[in-house]
């Protein structure tokens, strides 16, 4: 907010009449110079509202039959500790707790005890016992009534079935494409290729012995059913190659290979930047909203387990983790009248992301209730 000399502005008016009265004494052989009415203060600017507190965010639901103490087992995924203490798994790193008494405190290992206890009535779990905990702080437990309605059961979710793609869907301009290596043929001219074969491969200039690469397969345009924007081309990965001679052609092994690979399959240098696979499940900024715009390997429909591409990515604010609600585009029926109405979506699942890339991500369906389509909804828990 501005300042004003607030003296100044009070005798301005007084100074201009004494002027006036010392020119009127004088000679007359000169006109009296002129007084400009001095300006009148600015109104000082009114200060803004403060804005109103955002209001709390309620306390995630913690499920009646929660155990307050477990035991991580080996092979447990976050996904599955999280669904045995929440209705809603994607809180959990709103009651995870710091752990600073042990090495990592952000991943869970096998042998960690997990304890629930509450905090203002608002849930937490620490970290108070395995063997990587020494010094532990003291937990104060409040003591809970539990329920458990007849016949409930934890959904089991494995998330670590997500770990075969977390480097593999890409999406990449078509000029990235045409100007990559690629495969050209073998000694025996056969046009599919698997395990162990030895290929050739044009474009890989200054590749050295034993440089590692990955072969993809290209796939459609991807394009926004809504918009029709393009996002680039959709690639499959194939398989791991190692070059065993240099040259134009140079010999390149296969390895590791998920789908037959093809004359003209294209290949990438090796990327580890998205190799790390823990993340945490979390909600997304409320009121995002996007749409489905592919299915990976499928054709019409997906199901639990199955993959996804929403037309939100790191440019929308996406990370990996977020989880978002799956729904069914609602159909459109004619009433008596002849008036088209649409009816309202219906929920068909949730999809997990597990990887981001600029304007698209891909989820992991889970909690399948329905199968999903292109141009269904995903919108922010």
């Amino acid at each position: 907010m501005s300042t004003h000399n607030g003296q100044h502005g009070h005798l301005g008016p007084l100074a201009g009449l004494l002027a006036a009265l010392l020119l009127a004494g004088c000679a007359t052989t000169q006109e009296p110079a002129p007084v400009a009415e001095p300006a009148p203060a600015p109104e000082p600017e009114a200060e803004a509202p403060n804005p109103p507190p955002p209001p709390a965010r309620p306390a995630p639901k913690v499920k009646p039959a929660a155990p307050m103490t477990y035991v991580v087992q080996k092979g447990d995924t976050l996904w599955d500790i999280s669904k045995k203490f929440l209705d809603d798994p994607w809180y959990w790193p709103e009651i995870w707790v710091e752990n600073p008494h042990i090495k990592n405190p952000h991943l869970i290992y096998p042998g960690d005890v997990l304890t629930l206890y509450f905090v203002n009535g608002r849930p937490r779990v620490k970290v108070t016992g395995g063997p990587r905990v020494t010094g532990l702080p003291t937990v104060k437990l409040e003591p809970r009534v539990r329920t458990s309605p007849i016949g409930s059961e934890d959904l089991t979710i494995p998330v670590r079935t997500v770990q075969q793609f977390l480097i593999r869907p890409q999406v990449l301009p078509r000029e990235q494409i045409e100007a990559a290596p690629y495969i050209v043929g073998t000694q025996e001219g056969r046009l599919i290729y698997g395990e162990g074969y030895i290929v050739y491969v044009r474009g890989l200039g200054d590749a050295r012995v034993n440089d590692l690469y990955e072969v993809y397969h290209p796939g459609r345009m991807l394009r926004d059913p809504e918009t029709g924007q393009e996002y680039g081309q959709e690639t499959f990965y194939v398989a791991s190659a190692v070059v065993v001679a240099a040259g134009d052609p140079a010999t390149v092994k296969l390895s590791g290979t998920k789908r037959e690979a093809l004359r003209g399959d294209f290949l990438l240098p090796v990327d580890h930047n998205d190799e790390e696979s823990n993340f945490y499940p979390k909600a997304p900024p409320a009121g995002t909203e996007g749409h489905v715009v592919a299915l990976f390997n499928a054709l019409s429909k997906v199901g639990q387990h199955q993959v996804v591409t929403l037309n939100l990515g790191a440019n929308q604010g996406i990370e990996r983790g977020h989880v978002f609600v799956l729904y069914n585009r609602g159909n459109t029926i004619r009433d008596r009248n002849g008036e088209r109405v649409e009816l309202p979506p219906v929920k068909a699942g949730l999809g997990l992301v597990f990887r981001v890339l600029d304007d698209v991500s891909y989820a992991l369906v889970l909690d399948s209730t329905l199968p999903v389509g292109v141009g269904d909804l995903a919108r922010a828990p």
